[in-house]
């Protein structure tokens, strides 16, 4: 089968939303759902079950509207997909490649450099890609309440080394 799509295949049309909220409220996280909606052959790449179970599939809708309809190769697809891969072991790959878990300094405040700190303000993403590097970060452990909140932000307050917040959405 080529890689290429056919001169005919178009992208598909899926009603996309200009409000985030009901975007977020409408995404796909059902494989076979989404092979339905690209009209994509299940035969010809299954669904990395392990995958699906350890980074569930989550894509929005308008995103989904810009893939294109049969075509397996595409790479917006190729990013979103749960693929059969992904459950292989590989020398030399750990689950948290960055250490952030030894870089927690309280609730979603990571500081790894020197006069910066990364503050999660959303428990997730609203896409998961596949080879994203957060993939395994303890998320639950990591949404601030509001009182973990003002703990943080009094973290940052105290330190005057601290010059740079990155507000990160998952």
């Amino acid at each position: 089968m080529s890689a290429e799509p056919s001169p005919s295949a178009e992208p598909i049309r899926i009603q996309a939303s200009e409000n985030w909220q009901l975007a977020l409220s409408e995404l796909v996280t059902d494989p076979q759902a989404l092979m339905t909606l690209l009209k994509l052959d299940p035969r010809e790449k299954p669904v990395g079950l392990a995958a699906q179970e350890a980074f569930p599939l989550r894509v929005p809708r308008p995103f989904v509207a810009r893939m294109q309809a049969g075509n397996w190769q595409d790479p917006l697809l190729r990013q979103v997909w749960p693929a059969v891969e992904e459950a292989q072991a590989y020398p030399g790959l750990v689950g948290d490649p960055l250490r952030e878990q030894t870089f927690t300094r309280a609730p979603g405040l990571l500081q790894k450099y020197h006069g910066r700190v990364l503050l999660t303000v959303a428990p997730h993403c609203a896409i998961h890609c596949r080879y994203c590097f957060r993939r395994h970060f303890d998320y639950a452990a990591n949404s601030p309440s509001r009182d973990a909140w003002q703990h943080s932000l009094e973290f940052v307050r105290a330190d005057e080394s601290i010059h740079e917040v990155i507000l990160s959405g998952g």
